[in-house]
């Protein structure tokens, strides 16, 4: 980009204020930027920006979603200098940029009489195992369909089940993850190609693009896609798996292709995601409006208070927990009717 316009690219930066736990990029950002001779921005989010912008991420939301107040912020700080900008969106997605790529992998080596031993030791004494074994060995002990939604779900099947108002259900069983991500199986592409799909016509189509185009537009930002141009999705999608997962990190043909542009910090460093610190938020300046929310008259109506409080005060469940708060004041603020 920067060699195809005579002025300097602007680039913006966002990070959560260090004490929160976020994600912090800053200085790879200003690694970056130096390295283009961009015109650099950095925005530092504090809990007190979060508290009160809210209500106005909430309703910037056509929909209720855990993602989007890191586009939120983003865009609103990027508006001030530029009304178009790009995202590297897509890049994960068709790059095998996740560790969950490298976990289908392995999973999917094991033969299926290998799977049903483990399924069975699993189920025997899952209860008995420790806590850091028994998510990893019920992934691969799991269906392909299973593992998609494991890296994704918010609520496993029993954990809405026990978080859910039976009264509100009228005797419906909620329906688990797996059911739907069973359409997006596809048996004959090779482990790589099949996250890439599942993660490409699932989490980016109806999370990622969603989100970025609502919480962008709040701000009236064009954000555009550049990776996500349907030539370039279309031939990387159909490189072999060994060219874009190698020694255990993903993006390699991205990498090589970019090695003279990047300094070797950046191209190096390990895969982290973009993540707001939730459990900061829930248990510091969100902690009373949630209070307040899980204990209204729609709260009560769709789930069970002392399932929703569990999560309040767990850092575990911090994610669980906000993506309830989202839902509710959503309904509220879109006067829906239960």
């Amino acid at each position: 980009m920067s060699a195809q316009v005579s002025a300097p690219v602007r680039t913006y930066a966002v990070a959560f204020e260090a004490r929160s736990g976020g994600a912090n990029e800053l200085p790879y950002a200003r690694m970056a930027a130096a390295q283009f001779g961009a015109v650099h921005e950095e925005i530092s989010v504090t809990e007190q920006d979060v508290a009160g912008g809210f209500d106005a991420l909430v309703a910037a939301l056509d929909q209720p979603s855990i993602d989007g107040p890191n586009t939120y912020f983003a865009s609103q700080a990027a508006r001030r200098g530029v009304t178009v900008a790009l995202s590297g969106l897509g890049g994960d997605e068709l790059f095998a940029g996740y560790p969950h790529f490298g976990h289908f992998m392995r999973a999917s080596r094991w033969l299926p009489h290998g799977r049903r031993a483990l399924q069975w030791a699993v189920a025997a004494g899952g209860d008995l195992l420790p806590g850091r074994w028994r998510v990893p060995l019920a992934y691969m002990a799991s269906a392909p369909a299973a593992r998609h939604a494991m890296a994704r779900q918010l609520f496993a099947a029993r954990e809405k089940r026990a978080i859910l108002n039976p009264a509100w259900l009228d005797g419906a069983q909620p329906a688990p993850t797996e059911r739907w991500y069973a359409a997006l199986v596809r048996p004959h592409l090779d482990p790589i190609a099949q996250v890439s799909y599942a993660e490409a016509a699932g989490y980016m189509a109806h999370t990622l693009l969603r989100d970025t185009d609502a919480m962008s537009m709040a701000h009236a930002l064009e954000v555009r896609v550049p990776f996500l141009d349907h030539v370039l999705a279309e031939f990387v999608f159909a490189l072999p798996a060994a060219w874009k997962w190698q020694a255990g990190a993903g993006k390699a043909v991205l990498r090589r292709a970019v090695r003279d542009l990047l300094p070797g910090a950046i191209l190096h460093r390990e895969k982290a995601g973009f993540q707001f610190p939730i459990a900061t938020w829930m248990q510091g300046v969100l902690q009373q409006p949630a209070r307040e929310a899980f204990h209204d008259r729609t709260a009560a109506r769709l789930f069970q208070r002392r399932a929703v409080e569990g999560l309040l005060a767990s850092r575990r469940k911090a994610v669980q927990a906000w993506g309830v708060l989202v839902l509710l004041a959503w309904i509220k603020q879109s006067g829906v009717t239960l």
